[in-house]
Parts: structure tokens; sequence; C-alpha cells
């Protein structure tokens, strides 16, 4: 199936804001503790943050419980996403 924009939904309080960061070249966005509300098996909030650097992508996605204890997600760290060379 297709993705376009009749099929995806503005999630409120989801949203990242991406802020430039001098010190290491990158833009490093996230979402506020506690405003990405959801309800599935056992989680209550989303937390995203996310860098973006010339070379590559930084994210960490966590889900925590009413209790504010991480249920689902990585809890020492996120996945790094490099850029490979560009195909001939």
């Amino acid at each position: 199936a297709l993705i376009n924009s009749d099929s995806l939904q503005h999630k409120i309080g989801c949203h990242l804001v991406f802020v430039p960061q001098d010190d290491t070249q990158s833009y490093a966005g996230t979402n506020q503790p506690g405003s990405c509300s959801v309800q599935i098996k056992g989680v209550s909030y989303l937390m995203s943050e996310v860098t973006v650097f010339a070379d590559s992508l930084h994210s960490w996605d966590r889900g925590y419980d009413e209790q504010g204890k991480v249920v689902w997600g990585e809890d020492k760290g996120g996945y790094r996403f490099v850029r490979l060379p560009a195909l001939p």
C-alpha cells in the first residue's frame, strides 16, 4: 500500500522541534516530555529525540508507562543511520 497525505494523521504533541547545534554542526529535535500521548500495550506516552548531522541521523524513541518507566524502545541509546556514498 502506498503512503500519501490522506493516510497520515497529525498527532498533537508528537511533533519535533529542531534547533541548530553549533558545537556539533547538527540539528537536534525532540518532543516535549509527556506531550505525545498514546495508548499502546502499556505505553502512556512516547518520547523522541533526533539529531541530524551532515553524514548521519541519530534517532532515539522510547515509550513510557504512567509512572515514567521506559517500557518500549532502547533505554541506553538510540539508533545511528549513516549516509552511504551515492551509487554510480
